[in-house]
């Protein structure tokens, strides 16, 4: 399919494509009585050959074989202007018929949902055992999933001791990936894990928007340590405004690698994530609690996130046509140009002509 622009600036018409009948055949022709007129060229040369060769005067003369052999090779390379101004004409008919290619037009649009990011990134989010750790592993998880939703809105609050809007609810998907892969654990100074705050900040957010529509994301892997607002207080309030949180459990209880230190010993952090906590705020607002362990689970329990509050996705099609007479009239004025240099040569015959 071509693209929507203007042949006439363009090269395409050098391409042998015009050429195939699998393009001819399905094209428009705004004028098709002219080309019941091909035909009548082959009939035009036909006539000049009977008028010129069969009802001319002839002079009985002796030739040698070679001057024969000769004289019928420049004829029969005289042949060659005459053809030339064939393929002219038959592309001037074809020009004149107005040959138009179909244009399918398919606009798509959706209402979109707004779902708010909430992610978690206290310094036990650097933790090791969710390759590379567990804040990167999720900043790359959401980011395909952003790519994969290209309808809805996305926001970012991002939360530790403390949370905020990272990032409000957009269509720019492109700034909503910039500013996620630019979270890092020095965000927020006040370190801890409030949950209860991160759902209230969301909620605020989300009630900015007149969409019907509305879903949180949290991904945490701590419990509740701190903030004024209980995040099992947060999600009933977040039920009542028609919000659905989907939480996720970051990574193992026990023991896990945190980092190297510079004897290069590995130094381990105790970790225990609140997987009651991030499950019973789930069940309250309707949404879905997952428990990823490593990178793998996480993407996959995302794959069928994606699923969930599909927006609906509206078609508009149309069709329109598109000129492409002018490919022709330039493959015409080549072979015009063409018959017209080589009449200027000997296999023009001056005193046929």
């Amino acid at each position: 399919m071509l693209e929507n622009k203007n042949i006439v600036d363009s090269i395409e018409w050098l391409s042998l494509e015009w050429f195939q009948w699998d393009t001819v055949k399905h094209f428009h022709w705004d004028n098709p009585l002219f080309l019941y007129t091909l035909p009548l060229i082959p009939v035009l040369y036909f006539l000049r050959w009977m008028f010129q060769f069969q009802f001319r005067q002839k002079f009985q003369i002796a030739l040698y074989s070679n001057d024969v052999k000769s004289k019928s090779i420049i004829q029969f390379l005289r042949l060659i202007p005459f053809t030339f101004g064939g393929i002219c004409l038959g592309f001037f008919i074809l020009a004149l018929a107005r040959p138009q290619r179909e244009i399918v037009h398919q606009q798509q649009w959706s209402d979109g949902i707004d779902i708010l990011l909430v992610l978690d990134i206290s310094e036990s989010m650097k933790l090791k055992d969710v390759q590379p750790n567990r804040l990167e592993s999720s900043k790359e998880v959401l980011e395909k999933f952003i790519e994969n939703r290209p309808y809805d809105r996305f926001g970012l609050v991002v939360f530790a001791g403390d949370a905020y809007t990272y990032c409000p609810l957009t269509t720019d998907h492109n700034m909503v990936k910039k500013m996620l892969r630019s979270t890092n654990t020095n965000l927020i100074s006040n370190q801890g894990t409030a949950m209860g705050v991160a759902i209230g900040v969301g909620i605020n957010r989300l009630m900015q928007s007149d969409n019907k529509s509305k879903v949180m994301i949290m991904i945490s892997d701590g419990e509740n340590t701190s903030g004024i607002l209980d995040p099992i207080v947060a999600a009933k309030l977040a039920y009542e405004k028609g919000i659905k949180i989907y939480t996720f459990s970051v990574g193992k209880e026990g023991s896990v690698a945190y980092e190297t230190n510079r004897t290069g010993q590995t130094m381990y952090a105790y970790s225990q994530p609140d997987d009651r906590g991030l499950r019973e705020i789930a069940s309250l607002t309707g949404g879905k609690f997952y428990k990823a362990t490593n990178k793998k689970n996480l993407s996959s329990f995302f794959k069928n996130l994606d699923g969930l509050e599909k927006s609906e996705i509206k078609t508009l099609s149309g069709q329109s046509f598109q000129d492409v007479y002018r490919i022709y009239l330039y493959w015409g004025l080549v072979f015009f140009v063409g018959w017209t240099i080589l009449r200027t040569t000997f296999l023009n015959n001056f005193l046929e002509d």
